[in-house]
């Protein structure tokens, strides 16, 4: 063979071989994603503000996605990197608009194009760079690398647990107090119902709702879509969207609940939750196999994942709300250990997928809940129905979970009844007075938020008792309730009018009460307090390891009155007994379900004991208990340095006794005096009316100090008529300090 043959044979292969390999890198090339029609929603945008990437993501050759909600078919992300050089990475999302059109009852969404989204809220001003990136189940992956710029804005921010004073929410940008003040609003007829809620909240100062992700509004996973794909439930998301900016327009902020007891409950919903193995592609064959389930696990942090994607950039979000009473799901107490992991697991990962760690709480429905959860989470919440006194009731409950745990607590449901069974409950308090309490109270007691009814559509919107919104959001306004180190205390109040005093137990099912001997003060106080008094009376044979029946040890000044609503018995019955100083006084059966009885026993005047008991074999429950011929005046307080407010009350007025047509006092000659002054000084008192929140009249107060004796400071309460006038709320402000 010649040199030119061998060298044209060398030739050859060459060209063979470049072929070959241009072959193969062009069949690499094709075989990428590739992300296409990047748009921003706006650039530059105000800090705070949603910055919003719209794209499209193409397969590599020979792919498509089956489910472009699971990630580990296709993970879309991106890392954006702050004019300081601080990087935050958040997850973007398969996304379907849609067109809406329609009226209240009448909404129809008409889908569009399907894309994917990426929402960032940026908190810099100046120039982020960002990357984007799509990777594939086996590697693939594309990127795009881009920028846009910020501008100055008056948003605060996220809201977080003051560093300062735990016991309050703020504001990250100006550490100012944001005070909840709202109502629950978990789902309603579609978002045109929305528009027409929201309007009304905003005119009357609310600054909070409750949204539920249920199956029938918001949720993203249900028996029709299957676990871990939302393709079905894409206008669901969208509400949500929808709801989510129109409350941020008003200045209006989120608890959104993830998820409810009762999908996970046999008798109630699990027969169409998604998980249930009798529906298509579901896991469980019963529900309490939750608890303890790595793969149910899987397709929860796959639904977080999803969720804080979308929603994770909103700054009014106040918080992940993982359960709504979790302990009335199926098979709680035998897994309690599984219960708390499952918040562990839950708290963990949404807290590494929320760049902008929003805050994540939970709720029970019944007494205080669980220590071992309470200390997972960023701050604790209490449900209470039926108490017949609802700011004695958040008085008691809240210092209670406060001390406890050291973190933020308001009452996130209330009202006079749960059951929407009972025919009493929408006309127990069709004027608000519930409200009234529930909110003053609450802020006395050193709540984070006013408490929080459940009855929005039946009870809230029909008798139009938004305006119960108004009177404590202006109170609040402007309160440095944070870094005025405002800490409750109780002022003495005195009049010659009497009232009765009511006494709310704060322990619910299942807690055996830790005290059965109460000491009951001539101002209405209890030693030891309602924490250790339950709402159930247990009976001689079911659940006698809770029973402990309580004594009270009374001393009434005149002769009066011992009284004992009870609000449900067993479903076997139940009987009540009463004793007065050793002697049956009160005999009462009581029927299975739903009850409304009043059990009476006259009390003569001097000390006594009466002692309250359940002889049958099971349990009955109370509304409280209510003492007769009390000082009518009751007063609460939160005490700074040189500042006092205040609340003056009168002790009858609660839902239950104007419904029971109970005798409202005249309160005329009402002083609170306070052991509060360190020196001479002359104050300022404001009197507030609790429902308009307008100024109705400027005294002025005074204390004389002798050396380092100070006679207390003396306020003159104005008339309290009970017809239009039932409280007051008070301001005392100082030249001096006060202790």
């Amino acid at each position: 063979m010649c040199i030119r043959d061998r060298y044209g044979d060398l030739s050859k292969m060459i060209k063979q071989a470049i072929v070959l390999l241009t072959l193969l890198l062009l069949h690499l090339v094709v075989a990428k994603p590739s992300i296409s029609n990047l748009k921003k929603n706006i650039d530059p945008v105000p800090n705070y503000n949603k910055f919003e990437l719209s794209f499209d993501v193409i397969p590599s050759q020979g792919r498509s996605y089956s489910n472009p909600y699971d990630p580990s078919e296709i993970d879309v992300h991106a890392t954006f990197t702050s004019p300081s050089s601080k990087q935050k990475t958040f997850n973007c999302f398969y996304y379907t608009q849609y067109t809406r059109s329609g009226s209240v009852g009448h909404e129809v969404l008409q889908p569009g194009a399907s894309m994917w989204l990426c929402r960032f809220t940026p908190n810099e001003k100046g120039t982020w760079n960002f990357v984007l990136e799509a990777v594939e189940g086996d590697g693939q992956s594309a990127s795009v690398q881009e920028r846009f710029d910020t501008s100055a804005s008056n948003s605060k921010g996220f809201i977080r647990v003051s560093s300062a004073n735990p016991s309050y929410f703020v504001y990250e940008v100006d550490d100012s107090l944001y005070f909840p003040i709202g109502e629950n609003l978990c789902w309603a007829k579609d978002t045109y119902d929305y528009d027409r809620y929201i309007s009304k909240l905003a005119a009357s100062n609310a600054t909070y709702l409750r949204l539920w992700m249920a199956s029938w509004m918001f949720g993203i996973e249900s028996a029709e879509s299957g676990l871990g794909n939302y393709g079905k439930a894409q206008y669901q998301a969208w509400r949500l969207d929808y709801v989510f900016e129109a409350l941020a327009s008003h200045g209006i902020n989120i608890m959104l609940c993830l998820d409810y007891a009762a999908e996970w409950n046999v008798g109630s919903d699990w027969k169409s939750n998604a998980y249930n193995s009798a529906n298509k592609g579901g896991i469980l064959s019963s529900p309490d196999e939750l608890w303890n389930s790595a793969e149910a696990l899987s397709y929860f942090k796959r639904r977080f994942r999803y969720i804080v994607a979308r929603w994770g950039y909103a700054t009014n979000l106040l918080a992940w709300e993982l359960w709504n009473e979790v302990d009335d799901a199926t098979g709680f107490e035998s897994n309690l250990a599984g219960v708390t992991n499952l918040h562990k697991e839950s708290y963990a990962y949404i807290r590494g997928v929320d760049s902008n760690a929003h805050l994540i709480t939970t709720s029970f429905g019944q007494g205080l809940g669980v220590a071992s959860i309470w200390t997972l989470l960023d701050y604790t919440m209490i449900h209470n129905y039926g108490s017949v006194d609802m700011a004695s009731m958040a008085l008691n409950f809240i210092p209670a979970l406060k001390k406890e745990f050291s973190k933020p607590c308001f009452i996130a449901e209330y009202g006079t009844d749960w059951n929407w069974n009972n025919p009493n409950l929408f006309t127990n308090d069709i004027t608000g007075i519930n409200m009234n309490n529930e909110q003053w109270g609450s802020l006395f007691a050193g709540a984070a938020g006013g408490g929080f009814s459940w009855w929005w559509d039946s009870i809230i919107d029909p008798h139009n008792l938004y305006y119960r919104f108004q009177g404590i959001s202006k109170f609040i306004e402007g309160e440095m309730l944070v870094e005025g180190g405002y800490k409750p205390f109780n002022p003495i109040a005195n009049t010659s009018a009497y009232a009765d005093d009511i006494i709310s137990p704060l322990l619910n099912w299942g807690i055996k009460p830790p005290a059965n001997q109460f000491v009951v003060h001539r101002d209405g106080t209890m030693t030891p307090g309602p924490e250790a008094l339950s709402m159930l009376q247990y009976g001689v044979s079911a659940h006698t390891e809770l029973r402990n029946p309580p004594t009270f040890i009374v001393d009434y000044e005149q002769p009066g009155e011992f009284r004992m609503p009870i609000t449900s018995g067993s479903p076997s019955g139940a009987h009540a007994r009463i004793y007065l100083d050793g002697v049956v006084v009160a005999d009462q059966a009581v029927p299975a379900g739903q009850a409304s009885i009043i059990v009476v026993v006259k009390v003569p005047a001097g000390q006594h004991k009466i002692f309250v008991d359940s002889t049958a074999s099971d349990w009955y429950q109370i509304g409280g208990y209510i003492l007769t011929r009390f000082t009518a005046l009751q007063a609460f307080g939160l005490l700074s340095k040189n500042k006092v407010l205040g609340w003056a009350r009168s002790r009858a007025y609660t839902w239950w006794q104007v419904k029971n047509n109970y005798t409202q006092p005249y309160i005329k000659d009402g002083v609170i005096s306070a052991d509060i002054c360190t020196r001479s000084s002359t104050a300022v008192v404001q009197w507030w009316n609790t429902v308009t929140g307008t100024i109705e009249h400027t005294d002025t107060a005074s204390c004389t100090c002798t050396g380092s004796t100070c006679s207390p400071l003396k306020i003159s309460v104005p008339v309290i008529d009970s017809v239009k006038i039932f409280d007051w709320a008070f301001k005392i402000t100082s030249f001096s300090e006060f202790r």
